[in-house]
């Protein structure tokens, strides 16, 4: 076994076509070697989520940098896709936003696939964007299908031609002194992305 700190890793097999091919002798030292691959691949996957880590706080660091330079919405939303698209996988990404005195919800960028999609407004009262509105907290499905969709009260938006129907959805409010003011959403057509 590869054990890091009483946590079994993985484990390390040798094989041999020969009868009696090993040893207890060598039983120990490679029960020793592994505990030096284990510490070893351990310092590895730590390093690598630090890279990541390191590399997510980059992007957000970037996009706010890019938002606090820009005053026109339109020129924030793209550059919002883009880091969120460098953070994790998104085939859709919608950003919508709240007007509470006429109680609607307003899309104002939306992307399929890489295709903008036509914008277009609904009750507040309706779909998975509500829920986060009225709840405050982020919702995440790791499938979703017909009956979910009847079921959650789903409201479908972008292409609706198209038979898939996304599988990872992840929605988070977009929270501000003045309260929630619309939502952000991600999604990809595979199941269990996020």
């Amino acid at each position: 076994p590869l054990i890091v700190q009483g946590r079994c890793i993985g484990v390390l097999s040798l094989d041999s076509h020969e009868l009696n091919h090993f040893n207890r002798d060598q039983m120990r030292l490679v029960s020793a070697f592994a505990d030096h691959v284990a510490i070893a691949l351990e310092n590895a996957r730590l390093y690598t989520d630090t890279s990541r880590a390191a590399n997510a706080f980059e992007t957000i660091y970037r996009i706010s940098q890019i938002i606090s330079s820009n005053i026109r919405a339109v020129d924030i939303y793209p550059a919002i896709h883009q880091a969120v698209a460098e953070l994790m996988p998104t085939e859709f990404f919608c950003i919508s936003l709240f007007d509470r005195d006429a109680e609607m919800i307003h899309d104002v960028y939306m992307v399929d696939r890489g295709a903008p999609q036509e914008l277009a407004s609904r009750p507040i009262d309706k779909g998975l964007f509500s829920k986060v509105y009225r709840e405050g907290k982020s919702l995440l499905f790791n499938t979703f299908n017909e009956a979910m969709i009847a079921q959650h009260g789903a409201v479908l938006v972008g292409d609706l031609d198209e038979t898939d129907i996304s599988q990872s959805i992840l929605i988070v409010p977009l929270k501000a002194a003045s309260g929630i003011i619309g939502v952000l959403s991600t999604q990809s057509y595979l199941p269990n992305i996020y």
